[in-house]
Order: structure tokens, then C-alpha cells, then sequence
């Protein structure tokens, strides 16, 4: 299986939120996460920033 780690950037500082996330969907203004176990995280304040396919990372930065 291919899971991915998201992360989130607060103040330089990488703080992981989801550690084997299958699932990244926009609703609105929330980034939802479903990880393996299907947990669902919903994250109010972030945006996606960036995805490195080849590390299985996902970035979120607060919304500005």
C-alpha cells in the first residue's frame, strides 16, 4: 500500500498530523484526511502546500 504522512508547517516547525493517510480531499475551506484505519481528520485552517510523491509527504501550511 502506498499511505502517506501529512504533515503540517506552523512556524517553520513540522508537526505530523496523519501518519499513514489514504485519502486527501478539499471540501470548502476544511482538507480532510481519511488514514488507514478510515479516521477521518478534518483540518479547518490549512491548505495544501505541497505533495513529494516520491516520500509519501504531504504538506499543509496555515491559511493566510
Amino acid at each position: 500500500m502506498c499511505e502517506s504522512k501529512v504533515i503540517a508547517i506552523r512556524e517553520g516547525k513540522e508537526e505530523v498530523l496523519v501518519d499513514k493517510a489514504v485519502e486527501l480531499r478539499i471540501e470548502g475551506d476544511n482538507v480532510v484526511i481519511v488514514d488507514i484505519l478510515g479516521r477521518v481528520y478534518v483540518f479547518p485552517n490549512l491548505v495544501l502546500a505541497k505533495v513529494n510523491f516520491l516520500q509519501h509527504r504531504v504538506y499543509l501550511v496555515e491559511r493566510k
